[in-house]
């Protein structure tokens, strides 16, 4: 049996990621072996094991068992009898750091940003290690860790302020999750870097990339999750790539493999005008009806009560009696906004367990109601520590800023409270009401205010996700200005 389809593979995988980032920074394990090691060996950085190289970092390689660091060129491999120099000398560098393409020209030059332009921010995507924006400008900004080079700027190398990455291409969307990094630019090219231990950059193998490559297709929307990936494509078509976890079914089709390191279609038509991935399931909206179809894993009954614990491996149509405007998942719940102006508009369902603020937590009734009556949100953003909403006023006919709850030991729900956890949706004190993007991932929260937008992150600097140039913790709301400096 493959090491990556062994029972109980996933969890034990997400749980000592979960070590490992907390402990010595990502360092990685393959899972086959990780029973044998204790936590002790594990955090000798000498001693990582491993099967194959893609096992390691990129700047290491797989040697008697263990990662160890790659030289600049291998060892020669004492073919020179059998092999003319020219080609043998070629063999030597075939191991080394993958060398990335002219990033200058990745973009024909009628889709190229000008150098000289507004920086005022559009978007803004959040991801526990990495943070990544596009301003107005089409410009492409990453900052944060950097392990696995999902700051696509070539390198391995943290970056502590935002940094440009692929300046040839002007850059329109943008998600980001694990160590993983997918964007599409204005003329629907899809590109994604970083971590590809599950074949989630699409590119038939499993190698890692720190710079963008491309996904053959014309696309209109891309979701990232922890180690998978799905997008839509300009056809309607929904597809999936990446890591189909123990039971095979988080990739939305029957009879495909652990891993798929290539595009799988997933529902032919479909045309998901939302498309959302957690821990172990995904779920996409359907644009002609607005009902809402998931797949994966329901042990916390993340995809909705109608369906068994053991989850489905395709689209299964749930929560059945509402139509949906915007749906969010992380972990193992997922919440959503209802279409149309009812106050009582947005609902969450799923791990009640974990201190997410989903109210009702001895309910085993789904979904839950969350909110404040007179309001209702305009969007929804969640992670595996707190959830955010946009809120409008329905009765102001005003936005009413942005309302956060859930884990706040990090103040990243409420920057201005003391509570370790906010139970229900409380306000953010914003310098502007008029919220028109956030992003939110564990222990951290953005969001795009005022006019013109300014960028203001709140919460842990642990992985440098405020943008002030070092790890040093920070109180209260942080300015990132994307100009360059």
């Amino acid at each position: 049996m493959p090491w990556h389809s062994m029972p109980g593979f996933e969890h034990l995988f997400m749980a000592l990621t979960a070590v490992s980032m907390l402990m010595f920074r990502a360092r990685y394990i393959p899972l086959a072996l990780a029973p044998i090691l204790s936590l002790g060996a594990a955090c000798q950085t000498d001693t990582v094991a491993c099967q194959q190289d893609s096992d390691c970092f990129l700047n290491e390689r797989c040697s008697a068992g263990f990662c160890e660091a790659r030289p600049s060129v291998e060892p020669d491999a004492g073919n020179d009898a059998a092999v003319p120099d020219d080609l043998d000398a070629e063999d030597d560098t075939a191991d080394a750091l993958p060398q990335p393409p002219d990033l200058t020209t990745l973009c024909p030059p009628s889709q190229r940003p000008a150098e000289s332009g507004d920086h005022t921010p559009n978007v803004v995507a959040l991801a526990p290690t990495h943070a990544c924006a596009i301003d107005v400008s089409g410009r492409l900004f990453c900052w944060g860790d950097n392990a696995r080079g999902q700051l696509g700027d070539g390198t391995l190398d943290p970056q502590r302020v935002p940094t440009r990455v692929a300046p040839a291409c002007y850059w329109n969307r943008i998600d980001i999750a694990g160590e993983t990094t997918c964007a599409i630019t204005i003329d629907d090219q899809l590109f994604c870097w970083g971590d590809n231990r599950f074949g989630q950059l699409g590119q038939g193998d499993f190698e890692d990339r720190p710079y963008p490559v491309l996904i053959p297709g014309e696309w209109s929307s891309v979701s990232v999750g922890p180690d998978r990936v799905c997008a839509r494509d300009n056809a309607g078509d929904t597809w999936c790539w990446g890591n189909n976890g123990t039971r095979r079914n988080l990739l939305g089709a029957e009879n495909l493999n652990p891993r798929e390191p290539s595009p799988v279609k997933v529902i032919a038509d479909f045309y998901a005008i939302d498309i959302t991935l957690g821990n172990a399931h995904t779920c996409a909206v359907h644009r002609e009806d607005r009902q809402l179809y998931c797949w994966g894993d329901n042990l916390q009954n993340q995809i909705g009560p109608e369906l068994g614990s053991a989850g489905s491996a395709t689209p299964f149509f749930t929560m059945r009696n509402f139509t949906w405007q915007h749906i969010s998942a992380a972990g193992d719940h997922t919440c959503g906004v209802l279409l149309g102006n009812d106050d009582r508009n947005m609902y969450c369902w799923g791990d009640d367990a974990a201190p997410y603020g989903l109210v009702a937590p001895d309910s085993e009734e789904a979904p839950h109601y969350i909110g404040a009556d007179g309001h209702f949100g305009w969007t929804i953003f969640t992670s595996t520590t707190h959830t955010c909403s946009i809120d409008f006023n329905i009765e102001n006919q005003t936005y009413g800023g942005m309302m956060c709850w859930g884990e706040n030991a990090s103040g990243q729900a409420v920057p201005d409270t003391n509570a370790l956890v906010v139970e229900t949706p409380q306000s953010v004190s914003l310098p502007d009401s008029d919220v028109y993007f956030a992003a939110v991932t564990d222990g951290v929260s953005c969001a795009l205010s005022g006019f013109p937008q300014q960028l203001r992150c709140w919460g842990s600097n642990e992985h440098g996700l405020l943008a002030t140039g070092d790890t040093e913790p920070r109180e209260g709301l942080v300015a990132i200005s994307l100009e360059p400096r």
